[in-house]
């Protein structure tokens, strides 16, 4: 039972956020440091002046599809982008981007996310250890 459960939430975790996975993995297959870190003024300032967040740094993911991310909460927020959306996206989509992120920040997504993954991923657990299935079948 204890392996059923164990391998259900790594498949679980896997699942429900392959692009972060794969965007973080990436970097260490590559050989890459993860995040290298940019302190772009223009956007560091546009963060602050319309959401009031306070971004010490852009993290930067060398990958090709552009892809943004904001883990943290308000009081300490981490923002992370895609090389591609720094060469590719012109200023104001650079701007639409980063001010996403923020908004997702700012509306705790990172907290109800985890919340919602702490549901499903315990109502899975709980139904390995009730049914006498495999777990393949949740």
């Amino acid at each position: 039972m204890i392996f059923n459960a164990v391998v259900f939430l790594i498949i679980f975790a896997y699942l429900s956020n392959h692009q972060q996975f794969k965007a973080f993995f990436a970097q260490f297959v590559k050989g890459k440091n993860i995040g290298k870190k940019i302190k772009d003024k223009y956007l560091i300032d546009l963060v602050k002046k319309k959401t009031g967040l306070n971004l010490d740094y852009i993290a930067v993911f060398d990958r090709e599809k552009p892809m943004g991310m904001m883990p943290g909460l308000p009081s300490k927020p981490h923002m992370i982008l895609t090389t591609s959306i720094l060469k590719e996206f012109n200023k104001d989509e650079q701007e639409y981007v980063v001010l996403h992120e923020a908004g997702h920040c700012l509306l705790y997504h990172v907290i109800k996310a985890l919340l919602i993954w702490l549901v499903l991923a315990i109502s899975g657990i709980f139904l390995i250890y009730k049914m006498p299935i495999n777990f393949i079948y949740l």
